[in-house]
């Protein structure tokens, strides 16, 4: 195997990864899935995704589904287990133990920190 993977040729492959990752994060989606989008074996697929990427493919989901999470706990008016369903948990328990691993806080501390209703109210008098 190349080390770079033929760069050029490969860049297509992961382009077309992340715009199916972007498309189905919502939906269970498996590193099979994926690979199969794009033409290539599981292993091969994996190995070129880490080689360009720097993480897993299962990594990259979660990090995309978190990333979608945080802009909805700052922007919606949404519950947490609402969130969770949204961007692809079906247990929002699980959501929340993954948010408070990677992001250090949890999803309900994170909206609470975040809220959009909060503002500065400039007087203009």
């Amino acid at each position: 195997m190349d080390g770079k993977f033929g760069e050029y040729k490969y860049t297509e492959y992961i382009f077309k990864a992340l715009g199916f990752i972007e498309e189905h994060y919502p939906q269970s989606i498996l590193v099979e899935d994926i690979a199969a989008s794009v033409g290539l074996s599981t292993d091969y697929f994996s190995r070129m995704f880490k080689q360009f990427i720097g993480v897993t493919p299962q990594e990259y989901i979660m990090n995309v589904r978190l990333a979608k999470a945080t802009e909805l706990l700052r922007e919606c008016d949404m519950t947490i287990t609402q969130v969770a369903e949204k961007v692809g948990f079906d247990d929002p328990g699980y959501f929340s133990r993954q948010f408070k691993k990677i992001l250090g806080i949890t999803p309900s501390q994170y909206q609470r920190e975040n809220d959009k209703k909060t503002s500065v109210v400039i007087d203009m008098s």
